[in-house]
């Protein structure tokens, strides 16, 4: 799972170099390149580019379905089932706006979040398996 996750942020990473060097130096790209690879490669990073410019995103980011909620954490399943834990503290951002101070965590998840309700998070993996998300939204779909 691990290395799926860090072969999708590497992928897009450098899609993004690539994409930003594109952009910057028109006249550097090799003109027998097809614009099929070229519009594959807007497509893949630019979803991805305006999401990782924003200042409080993590530098992992994860969509499924909630799982579960548990005392300072959101379980979440992946499209392709794994479950991966996130958690939850008063600086993580919650639909846009931080917790309350002192505010009970495990609550506010509850109130936020239902079992099945599609979301996307950013997140900083601590001590190799700890992820802390920084953000963590509803998709439209679910609001």
């Amino acid at each position: 799972m691990k290395l799926q996750l860090m072969g999708l942020i590497v992928g897009l990473t450098l899609g993004g170099a690539a994409l930003a060097q594109s952009e910057s130096d028109p006249g550097t790209q090799d003109p027998s390149s097809s614009s099929k690879q070229t519009s594959s490669t807007t497509k893949q990073t630019s979803s991805s580019y305006s999401e990782q410019s924003k200042p409080a995103e993590g530098k992992h980011q994860l969509m499924g379905k909630v799982v579960e909620t548990r005392e300072t954490a959101l379980l979440i399943q992946t499209d392709n089932g794994e479950v991966v834990p996130i958690a939850v503290s008063h600086t993580t951002m919650i639909q846009g706006k931080p917790l309350k101070k002192g505010e009970n965590i495990n609550a506010h998840l509850k109130k936020e979040f239902k079992e099945g309700d599609q979301v996307r998070t950013s997140f900083d993996v601590e001590n190799k398996t700890h992820n802390q998300a920084k953000t963590i939204d509803k998709e439209q779909g679910n609001q």
